[in-house]
């Protein structure tokens, strides 16, 4: 299976990953598809506002209390299966200079030291609000959560689990209306938590490091792959890069094999 990178991949990024063979994971608050976990948010906050009482309120609030916390601790670069849509240059290339890098999903996947509950490759469900719904009623009774008038039995071990899936739903769903892009994500959830003002990061790919995007200061942790991971490229409709030039860095970066394509896509 093949996977592309999101178009987004600036000239100076596509250059930065191929040299240096690493993807940056980022932290999901600060991503451009970050709305897209707000808008489950919303629906989960709506599911819970039903039947609200006195009785049943703490229990609810601290149902979103650890969405939220575990939502903070999610790590996520974007691909589509989908390397040449004129939607995705138009929304994330750099004014159609960008490039999207072909990846094998299985030669990626073997460099994966961890669980598939600390790191995998999720591809993305596109749900109407209903069907969203469901899913999160389905995770609610698989904890033993039955929402009613009543008070709920919600133990902190349930609260753990059902934080997790639900952290895990928020980032594997997406409104159907962005059906198109065809996205699949590798999502990295390292356990992070404070003590006594001191950062504890368990479970990590390796250190977190932080940059600055768009004006956010943002953490991440990288990703190394083999060069073989690397199928193709594909480069933008307004793509500046020669063919000359293009040759002779894969050959000086070990990537003497990959494919170049160019967008067909018509930008104006």
């Amino acid at each position: 299976n093949k996977v592309e990178s999101r178009p987004d991949c600036s000239p100076e990024a596509f250059v930065s990953i191929l040299k240096n063979k690493k993807i940056w994971l980022s932290a999901s608050n600060n991503m451009n598809d970050y709305s897209e976990g707000t808008w489950l948010l919303k629906i989960l906050e709506d599911v819970l506002a039903v039947d609200v009482n006195p009785m049943n309120v703490d229990g609810r609030k601290k149902i979103l209390q650890v969405f939220n916390a575990n939502r903070d601790n999610e790590y996520i670069s974007c691909f589509s299966k989908e390397p040449d849509l004129l939607s995705q240059w138009r929304a994330y290339a750099q004014n159609g200079e960008g490039v999207a890098i072909g990846f094998d999903e299985e030669i990626l996947s073997l460099d994966f030291e961890f669980s598939s509950s600390i790191i995998r490759v999720q591809e993305i469900k596109y749900l109407d609000r209903n069907k969203s719904i469901n899913l999160i009623l389905e995770k609610l009774e698989k904890n033993n959560i039955h929402l009613g008038t009543e008070k709920e039995n919600v133990s902190q071990d349930m609260l753990v689990t059902l934080g997790m899936e639900l952290s895990l739903l928020a980032s594997s769903v997406k409104n159907h209306a962005f059906e198109e892009e065809s996205e699949k994500r590798i999502i990295h959830t390292p356990r992070i938590y404070y003590i006594d003002n001191d950062i504890k990061i368990e479970k990590a790919i390796n250190s977190m490091q932080h940059r600055v995007s768009n004006g956010f200061l943002t953490s991440y942790f990288e990703l190394q792959f083999k060069p073989e991971a690397i199928v193709d490229v594909f480069l933008g409709p307004r793509n500046k890069f020669s063919q000359h030039d293009i040759d002779s860095f894969f050959s000086m970066n070990q990537l003497g094999r990959t494919k170049t394509y160019r967008s067909a896509a018509t930008y104006r």
